[in-house]
């Protein structure tokens, strides 16, 4: 059945590098990971920040006083408030085959690297989940409800997935998100 206004991929016979932008984001936003948004953020302040250890101090002014680098760090805050690398790796156990579980472990431990780099540039301190939800602590009640059912859905989620999908094209996709891993690590 065709759900949308373009097929998925760009040609019905090609493989995950034929994807389109919807279902590649639609894929890492339900499994609350949000790859395409963070990935390069981290390398960059990480990048930035060896270059001249000072530079921290420069991103935080360019933070706090450049209106189009705040907005854009604050969007990617937001990203990191609707992410989750629980409830990842819980996608991950289930329907990624074992040996792409280290790749997953590595890019899960890039995201805490990001978040941790992206709360110093905003001279904030990760003591709890409610730092990211706009520094508002009156929403704390809502959005721990919200999480709570959150992971709960997902595992429902997970559980219908392994049942009733084609589990090689899964592994095709994960497959070609492992072989591309060097340019991750760049």
């Amino acid at each position: 059945m065709n759900i949308g206004s373009r097929p998925a991929k760009r040609r019905p016979s090609g493989g995950i590098e034929t994807l389109r932008a919807i279902p590649w984001i639609f894929a890492w936003t339900q499994t609350r990971f949000h790859l395409p948004v963070w990935l390069g953020f981290g390398a960059a302040f990480k990048h930035v920040i060896e270059k001249d250890v000072r530079n921290i101090h420069v991103l935080q002014e360019m933070y706090n006083q450049w209106p189009f680098f705040r907005v854009t760090i604050d969007l990617v805050e937001m990203v990191f408030a609707k992410g989750d690398p629980g409830i990842a790796a819980l996608y991950d156990k289930l329907l990624v085959s074992e040996d792409l579980w280290a790749f997953g472990e590595q890019l899960r431990t890039k995201y805490e690297e990001t978040k941790a780099l992206l709360l110093q540039v905003m001279l904030l301190l990760p003591c709890n989940i409610f730092y990211f939800f706009y520094k508002d602590i009156s929403m704390k009640p809502d959005i721990s409800a919200r999480l709570t059912s959150r992971s709960a859905l997902h595992e429902k989620v997970i559980f219908s997935i392994t049942n009733y999908i084609n589990i090689p094209i899964m592994l095709e996709t994960l497959s070609f998100i492992y072989l591309t891993k060097t340019s991750f690590n760049e």
